[in-house]
């Protein structure tokens, strides 16, 4: 009798327990329901269910929005030309209106460089004539230099070309941009840097380089506004000796391209 009355009374307390445990824990459907907050469970939690039903509320909403008051969607031309960026849209405007819109520019791929080693250059011919720039080449005296300069010949080649003077002509910009240049997938499987444990791994590194180039009457007030731009000038001047103008690297490099005969 004792061991029976000892069973009757666990399962009393069985049944009390989870008795409480569903009233303690109520369904979804106890949550999202209107009624809850007038019928709420017997517990000593915090009352979270207004807080459920504000964040419920957005989801279970049954409006629905008319078709003819969503715009249509905008068509986008597939077949657009390229466009420049706004930042270099507005770049050459600036430079337009400060002296002319007589610009040209001049974009380089460069393999296995970084580009940091041209930010010194790029920094120093900013400014300068054609002239100027190319004593300034020589004056920096490094391996990267021969890259600078053969970049800065084929823009002053393209600028003859377009009809603009060069005794006239400044390097308006020189820009630089890391991993930048446009590669063929020739390209890219071809110069393989790196080996790994599962064999080569195809990252060359590259940089691409653009030069602007403005044909105008006065110089750029920064250069005139620098006091130490004197100094620059007599150190440039040493390498006039060792350097040509930009006439002459023009009438050397356009000699040295092959052009292609034409047969009618």
């Amino acid at each position: 009798m004792v061991h029976k009355a000892a069973c009757l009374g666990l399962l009393a307390q069985s049944r009390n327990a989870v008795r409480s445990l569903h009233t303690s824990i109520p369904s979804l459907v106890a949550v999202s329901s209107p009624l809850t907050q007038q019928h709420a469970p017997k517990s000593n939690r915090p009352n979270v269910y207004p807080k459920l039903r504000q964040d419920i509320a957005p989801t279970t909403s049954t409006t629905t929005t008319k078709p003819s008051s969503v715009p249509p969607p905008t068509a986008v031309a597939s077949d657009a030309p390229f466009q420049r960026s706004t930042v270099q849209q507005q770049f050459l405007a600036r430079l337009a209106r400060d002296g002319g819109d007589r610009i040209v520019t001049f974009r380089r791929n460069i393999l296995h460089t970084e580009y940091t080693r041209f930010l010194t250059l790029c920094d120093q011919v900013k400014g300068l004539t054609l002239d100027q720039a190319l004593l300034q080449i020589k004056w920096l005296r490094k391996p990267i230099t021969k890259k600078m300069e053969d970049a800065l010949k084929e823009a002053i080649v393209k600028a003859k070309e377009e009809g603009l003077d060069l005794n006239k002509t400044y390097v308006a910009d020189a820009y630089v941009k890391k991993n930048a240049a446009i590669l063929q997938n020739y390209l890219v499987k071809r110069y393989l840097r790196g080996r790994g444990r599962y064999g080569s791994t195809p990252h060359p590194v590259s940089t691409l380089l653009e030069l602007t180039l403005q044909e105008r009457d006065k110089p750029f007030q920064v250069r005139e506004n620098d006091p130490l731009e004197w100094l620059r000038d007599r150190l440039r001047e040493r390498q006039k000796p060792f350097a040509k103008s930009a006439e002459q690297v023009y009438e050397e490099v356009r000699t040295r391209r092959k052009v292609k005969e034409v047969f009618c």
